[in-house]
């Protein structure tokens, strides 16, 4: 398939003219989409039978905890399976094939999906750190001057504040590095920026 239809022709034709090449492109598109999408049925289904088993063998575990936590880890990897089979369906649909591979990788929505993709990370971690940080401001008030008690909650309250940092520095820094666009006008050395209303 790869030979006769994508890399030559039957006869060499992809090859002979640059309409031909394109044409051939497109197929080879197709091929490697088709290739992606067996691929990735055959992820997502193992990563279903894999939570439902281990699901059911958390159940009949009868209090085992070491069954209890091996199943709990694998369900985990399953979840986290089947998010990444989610995505990868979405960035190759979206932006590595957009409209069926007849356009080239769509460098727009990547941005669009990192920046989305870091917006709800950050606000999961910044609402997890808020929450954390009036827990550990409760336990220090109830703390009653037990040093134990009281260090719990420093660390909490620490730990809250680093989180809530790492989160707006994340969204900060994505959010500034997905606003420059690609066709700025750079200044090559010796060329000065002209000023509006006239021209160099």
């Amino acid at each position: 398939e790869l030979v006769t239809k994508v890399f030559f022709g039957e006869y060499g034709e992809c090859v002979a003219s640059a309409t031909n090449a394109a044409e051939c492109a497109k197929v080879g598109g197709s091929l490697i989409k088709g290739i992606y999408g067996l691929i990735l049925s055959v992820l997502a289904s193992v990563a279903v039978f894999v939570l439902v088993l281990s699901a059911f063998r958390l159940v009949t575990s009868a209090g085992d905890e070491e069954s209890i936590k091996k199943q709990k880890k694998r369900i985990t990897m399953a979840i986290v399976g089947l998010i990444v089979a989610a995505m990868g369906e979405f960035v190759v649909k979206g932006i590595v094939f957009p409209s069926g591979g007849t356009k080239g990788i769509d460098v727009a929505a990547a941005q669009k999906l990192v920046l989305n993709l870091t917006n709800f990370i950050a606000a999961f971690i910044g609402a997890g750190a808020f929450v954390m940080l009036f827990y550990g401001g409760y336990l220090y008030v109830i703390s009653a001057g037990n040093d134990e008690k009281t260090g719990k909650a420093k660390k909490i309250i620490i730990g809250a504040i680093i989180g809530i940092l790492i989160a707006l520095a994340a969204f900060g820094i994505v959010t500034t590095l997905t606003s420059f666009t690609s066709g700025r006008e750079i200044n090559l050395p010796g060329r000065v920026p002209g000023l509006p209303g006239r021209s160099n």
